[in-house]
């Protein structure tokens, strides 16, 4: 018998049209390629994509961690594989960072007279714990989801209740 992908000549064996198993795999993907091509698979995929159990399923499992963290994974490969979002993500990482610093900068242009006023109303303690020892100055919502350094927004901590807040923000309706 002759094999259909190599055209070598085999020995031939009941239900076989391939000489070995790399020429079987290699069949399935030219197969699977033509029909990836045709209509066929076009109206499958449509059926596919607007089928609401699949819509469901899909909105059910994008919510769960292990979903969260593959779609990370996902994004990674993606950047490795492909430059122009690698120029893309550094670009908006640029923007980012330049916005970062600026605001980094304005909490120097913070008016200490006022600032000293506002802690001495509040006692010069931390508005969590109470504690007087190593107070800082705390942004309420944080300069990581772009707070300001206005007044209004800046809080006396301790160092422990500062590093334990970190950068979550607890708005106030």
């Amino acid at each position: 018998m002759i094999c259909e992908i190599c055209k070598e000549d085999y020995k031939w064996h009941f239900n076989s049209r391939f000489c070995w198993l790399d020429c079987k795999e290699e069949w399935k993907r030219l197969v699977r390629r033509k029909y990836n091509q045709s209509d066929k698979w076009k109206d499958a995929m449509i059926r596919w994509h607007k089928n609401p159990k699949r819509i469901e399923t899909e909105k059910k499992y994008r919510n769960t961690d292990n979903a969260k963290v593959l779609a990370v994974e996902r994004s990674m490969r993606c950047l490795k594989n492909n430059e122009h979002l690698q120029v893309k993500k550094k670009q908006r990482d640029k923007q980012h960072w330049y916005k970062r610093r600026a605001l980094i900068k304005e909490l120097w242009n913070i008016d200490f007279i006022a600032l000293k006023e506002k802690f001495e109303e509040l006692w010069n303690k931390c508005l969590y714990c109470w504690c007087l020892e190593r107070i800082e100055i705390d942004h309420i919502k944080p300069l990581s989801k772009w707070g300001t350094n206005d007044l209004d927004n800046l809080q006396p901590l301790c160092k422990s209740c500062n590093s334990s807040k970190w950068n979550k923000y607890e708005s106030k309706m």
